[in-house]
Formats: C-alpha cells, sequence, structure tokens
C-alpha cells in the first residue's frame, strides 16, 4: 500500500475570528485538506510554537508547514512577530514559511515584511470569490510547487 500524504499543518495569526473563518472556508471550497489552527496575535502563536502557555497543557501541536501572518493586531503586532520567529533559536521554527495576509497596501508594509523574512506578502482580497481563487494559488504554490525544508515535522 502507498504511502498517504499527510495532512499539512497551516496556522493564522489574525485578530479578525471572521478573517480565519471566510479562509477556512476557502480551504475548503478548494477541496484542501489541513489541519487548520487559528490564533488571534503573535503572543499566542510563540506560545503555540513553543507549547508555553495555554498551550502546555495540549499535546504538542505539529510545527506548522506554512504561517498565514496578519500585521496590524493587538499585543503583538505581525512585524515583532515575524522579528521573534526568525530570531528563534531552533531551526525548526525559524524556517516555517510565512506569508503576510494583510489588508495593508502599504509599500513600506512590504518592504518591512520581506526585510524581517516574511516568505511572501498578500493582500486579503474583498469578495469571498477573490479569496478562494487566491487561496487556491497559494495552496498550489506551497504545496505542490514550493520546496520548503523537511524535518522531523515537514512535509517535504
Amino acid at each position: 500500500m502507498m504511502n498517504q500524504p499527510r495532512v499539512p499543518t497551516i496556522v493564522m495569526v489574525d485578530d479578525d475570528p471572521d478573517d480565519h473563518l471566510l479562509v477556512r472556508e476557502a480551504l475548503v471550497e478548494n477541496g484542501f485538506s489541513a489541519e487548520f489552527h487559528q490564533l488571534l496575535d503573535g503572543r499566542e502563536l510563540i506560545d503555540f510554537l513553543h507549547g508555553r502557555g495555554e498551550f502546555a497543557r495540549k499535546p504538542a501541536p505539529r510545527k506548522p508547514d506554512l504561517i498565514l501572518l496578519d500585521i496590524n493586531m493587538p499585543a503583538m503586532d505581525g512585524f515583532e512577530t515575524l522579528r521573534k520567529l526568525k530570531a528563534c533559536p531552533e531551526a525548526s521554527i525559524r524556517e516555517i514559511p510565512v506569508v503576510i495576509l494583510t489588508t495593508s497596501r502599504d509599500q513600506e508594509d512590504v518592504r518591512t515584511s520581506y526585510s524581517l523574512g516574511a516568505c511572501s506578502y498578500m493582500e486579503k482580497p474583498a469578495g469571498f470569490e477573490h479569496l478562494v481563487g487566491a487561496m487556491k494559488v497559494l495552496l498550489e504554490y506551497w504545496f505542490d510547487v514550493a520546496q520548503i525544508p523537511a524535518g522531523p515535522h515537514g512535509h517535504g
């Protein structure tokens, strides 16, 4: 029997629960199966990745294959989150691809995101159908085309 590819893990970090729902629905609409985690800010993401805080009592989650990160969030914004991720001593965390998914069209935000180590920058599409199309392209690229570092939790 052939090995079944494992379901990828995607973490979305955004303070808007409606955006979580829309992205989850876009995944379903594209027929894409993923372990999908929804977090509200950068602090939650850092705790999630290190199994701290509210995540300490839960089974250790698999390291994400992809992080979708908003910029404008309370507590810890996307830029500070990106700084912490890319400065992490654990390569398995530093190497997780991070796609900025935000409403900002500001070129300074685009430049800052890439300079801090984002792998891609994507403006949130207006309208669900546009989101479905954008997510299809994003998912095909990251899970069918791109080569990402394999590790004990990697899919590559």
